[in-house]
C-alpha cells in the first residue's frame, strides 16, 4: 500500500535529521478503504509512545490527496533480514538468550499496546494482527522496536475489516485469525511465539506449496508433528512455546506481561549479544550507508 523512503530534514547551522517517510501509493489516493487504513495507522501509532514501538512523528497530505507519515529511522534491520543474513553464515537459529531477549522486548511493546487507552481512559482494544519478523526492528545498538500498525484491530478505527476477511502474515497467524474469526490480544501472543520458534530454530512451523496451503495450516493449528518438534527444544523454550501456541486462547498466556515473565530469567546478556551479532552481520553495510547519506546531504547543500 505504501512507498517507503529514507529522508533527511535540514535546518540552520548544519542541523540534519534522518527519518523514514512513508507515502500512500498515488494510485490508492482515491481508494477510500486504503486511505482510511493509512490514516488509522498514523493516528494509532502516533499515540503509542513507548521505547519498544517505532514512533510516528508527523502525518499530513500534500498535492492532490497524497497522504504521508514520517517515522523514526532505525539504524539497523528487521528481524527477517537478520535471520536471512545469519543463515547465510550459520545453520539453524540464533543463540537462545538472544532469541528470548528479542521476544521479551517485543512483548513489552505488545503489553503497552494491548493496555492502551484513549484520552478518556477507555481501553482501545488494540490487536496488532501482524506480529512477524518483518515488523520487528533491531538496531545496531541492540534495541528492539515493533513496527507497522497498519492492520491493527481497535475499537475506534476509521476503517473496518469485514467479517471473514483475513489480514496478516499466514506463516505467523493464530488459528482464529486464519479463520477470519474475532481476535483479541492473545492472538498476538500466539504470533510472537511463532516468531520465537523461528528465531530459535531458523525454521517455520507453517509451510506449504502456496499461500492457501499455509493459511489452511494456520487455521488448523499445530499438528502432533509440530508439537513433537517443539518437544525436542530445551527448556524454557519447550514449555513456553507449548503454552503460547495452544489452539484454545484460554490455554495460552493471558497477557504479554505473563508471557514476558516466563522469559525474564533467561535474557541475561541478550542485549549485548544482539549488539555484537548486528555489528558482525550488518556493521559494514550500515557504515557504508551512513557514509553515502552524509555525502548526499553535503551535495544538496553545495
Amino acid at each position: 500500500m505504501s512507498e517507503v523512503f529514507t529522508a533527511v530534514a535540514q535546518g540552520v547551522e548544519g542541523f540534519s535529521r534522518t527519518f523514514v517517510l512513508k507515502r500512500l501509493r498515488p494510485e490508492l489516493a482515491r481508494d477510500r478503504e486504503a486511505v482510511a487504513q493509512f490514516i488509522d495507522e498514523a493516528r494509532l501509532q502516533a499515540t503509542l509512545v513507548h521505547s519498544n514501538i517505532v514512533p510516528v512523528f508527523d502525518f499530513g497530505m500534500i498535492g492532490n490527496g497524497e497522504y504521508f507519515m514520517t517515522q523514526e529511522y532505525i539504524v539497523g534491520r528487521d528481524l527477517l533480514r537478520l535471520m536471512t543474513r545469519h543463515q547465510e553464515h550459520s545453520v539453524g537459529g540464533l543463540e537462545p538468550r538472544l532469541c528470548y531477549f528479542l521476544a521479551y522486548e517485543t512483548l513489552q511493546a505488545l503489553a503497552f499496546a494491548h493496555d492502551h487507552c484513549d484520552k478518556d481512559g477507555v481501553p482501545m482494544g488494540l490487536v496488532h494482527r501482524d506480529v512477524s519478523p518483518g515488523n520487528v526492528m533491531v538496531s545496531l545498538r541492540g534495541e528492539v522496536k515493533l513496527a507497522d500498525f497498519g492492520i491493527v484491530k481497535a475499537s475506534r478505527r476509521v476503517s473496518r475489516t469485514q467479517v471473514g476477511m483475513v489480514k496478516g502474515n499466514a506463516n505467523f497467524m493464530s488459528p482464529e485469525q486464519a479463520r477470519g474469526q474475532t481476535v483479541d490480544h492473545r492472538s498476538d501472543l500466539f504470533s510472537l511465539a511463532h516468531v520465537l520458534y523461528y528465531c530459535l530454530t531458523g525454521r517455520l512451523l507453517y509451510t506449504g506449496e502456496n499461500d492457501l496451503d499455509v493459511l489452511y495450516r494456520a487455521a488448523s493449528g499445530l499438528t502432533p508433528e509440530d508439537l513433537a518438534l517443539i518437544g525436542q527444544l530445551p527448556e524454557p523454550a519447550r514449555g513456553v512455546l507449548a503454552k503460547a501456541l495452544a489452539f484454545d486462547p484460554a490455554e495460552r498466556f493471558q497477557s504479554a506481561t505473563e508471557f514476558a515473565d516466563s522469559l525474564a530469567a533467561h535474557i541475561g546478556g541478550g542485549k549485548a549479544a544482539t549488539t555484537r551479532l548486528m555489528r558482525e552481520l550488518f556493521g559494514a553495510d550500515i557504515q557504508r550507508e551512513n557514509t553515502e547519506e552524509v555525502g548526499a546531504v553535503a551535495a544538496t547543500r553545495a
